[in-house]
C-alpha cells in the first residue's frame, strides 16, 4: 500500500491548481489545526482534506483513503502514549491531524509532476543563494526525502505481508532484518546514483 502515491495524469481542479496553491492548502488545512488544538477544527480539516482528495483530485476512494498498517500502528501507539501522559483525546487529536496532512500530501503527489515539485522548491529556495546555498540541491534533497519516506513505509509493509504468508507474526527479527537490509540497499543505491551525477 502506497503512503503518498505517485503522479496520476488528470484534468481535475487540483491538477490544474498551481503548486503554490497546493502548498498553501497544506499549510492552512494541515498545519494550522496543530496550533489550534481543537478536535472539532481538526475533524473539519480532515473532512476538507478528504473532500479535496475525492472531489478536487478525482482519486478513487478505495485508493485515496487507504492507510498503511505501519501508520495505523504509529497512530494507535500515539493515542496510547497520550493516554498515559495526558489524555487519550489528545492522542486522537494528533492522529487526526497526521491523517489530514497525509491526505493533503497525497493530493500534491498525485496531481503534481515530480519536475513541477522540484521546480517550485528550487524557486522558493533561490533567496538562500546569498547564504551560499544551492537551490537545485535543496530541491533534490526534498525530492529524495519525499520519495524515501513512503518507500520505507511500503518496504516494511511488503516484508510484513511476505512474513505473514510464511506464518510469521509480530515484530520477529526474521521480519525486520530483510526490511532493514533492503532499506540500507536503497540508501546505498541512491548514494551511488547521486555520486555518478557528481552530486555528493
Amino acid at each position: 500500500m502506497k503512503l503518498l502515491g505517485q503522479y496520476r495524469a488528470g484534468n481535475s481542479l487540483m491538477h490544474r491548481a498551481p503548486v503554490w496553491a497546493k502548498y498553501l492548502l497544506m499549510a492552512l488545512i494541515g498545519i494550522v489545526p496543530f496550533f489550534i488544538g481543537s478536535i472539532w477544527v481538526s475533524a473539519l480539516a480532515l473532512t476538507l482534506a478528504i473532500a479535496l482528495l475525492l472531489f478536487g483530485a478525482h482519486i478513487p476512494a478505495r485508493v485515496a483513503l487507504s492507510l498503511p498498517w505501519m501508520l495505523i500502528v504509529m497512530m494507535a501507539a500515539l493515542i496510547v502514549y497520550h493516554g498515559f501522559v495526558s489524555t487519550p483525546m489528545r492522542g486522537v487529536l494528533y492522529a487526526v491531524n497526521v491523517t489530514t496532512i497525509m491526505y493533503l500530501a497525497r493530493i500534491v503527489t498525485w496531481t503534481t509532476t515530480s519536475n513541477a515539485l522540484m521546480d517550485s522548491i528550487a524557486r522558493a529556495a533561490r533567496p538562500l543563494r546569498v547564504c551560499g546555498a544551492n537551490p537545485e540541491a535543496i530541491a533534490l534533497a526534498f525530492a529524495l526525502m519525499w520519495r524515501s519516506i513512503p518507500y520505507i513505509f511500503d518496504l516494511f509493509g511488503s516484508v510484513r505481508d511476505s512474513a505473514r504468508a510464511r506464518g510469521l507474526r509480530g515484530l520477529s527479527p526474521r521480519f525486520l532484518i530483510p526490511a532493514v537490509v533492503q532499506a540500507v540497499g536503497f540508501g546505498l543505491a541512491t548514494s551511488d546514483a547521486l555520486r555518478a551525477r557528481g552530486l555528493e
